[in-house]
């Protein structure tokens, strides 16, 4: 009587997770920046990763607390520009305010989005 093999291990959120994720946040990002027909390049999400693992854990919690200082370290911690960063920063109030919209029911302010 022979052992049957062990069935192959399920893939891990860990090991695909970045894909999954980058994704989920280009579809987003094309429906709600782009109007959903914009090819968005890996640069731009390779560029965003950079600057979010310059931050401190302190800054990723709360991004109200970064100033000048905090910016241009942070973009030359990633290789960004100060311009790069603010751009990220904005990026991330406006998903923020939107996805609170959603959320609240407020959807109706932002139905141009997904039109």
């Amino acid at each position: 009587m022979g052992w049957a093999r062990p069935p192959p291990a399920a893939p891990t959120f860990a090991a695909e997770g970045r894909s999954v994720v980058v994704r989920a946040v280009d579809m987003v990002v094309r429906q709600l920046v782009f109007g959903g027909g914009a090819q968005i390049d890996d640069g731009f999400f390779r560029q965003s990763e950079a600057i979010v693992r310059s931050m401190t854990r302190e800054e990723r919690s709360h991004p109200d607390i970064i100033d000048g200082s905090r910016r241009r370290r942070i973009a030359r911690g990633s290789g960004a520009t100060p311009s790069d960063v603010n751009r990220l920063l904005k990026q991330y109030k406006e998903a923020k305010r939107i996805m609170q919209q959603i959320t609240t029911g407020r959807g109706a302010k932002i139905s141009p989005l997904f039109g």
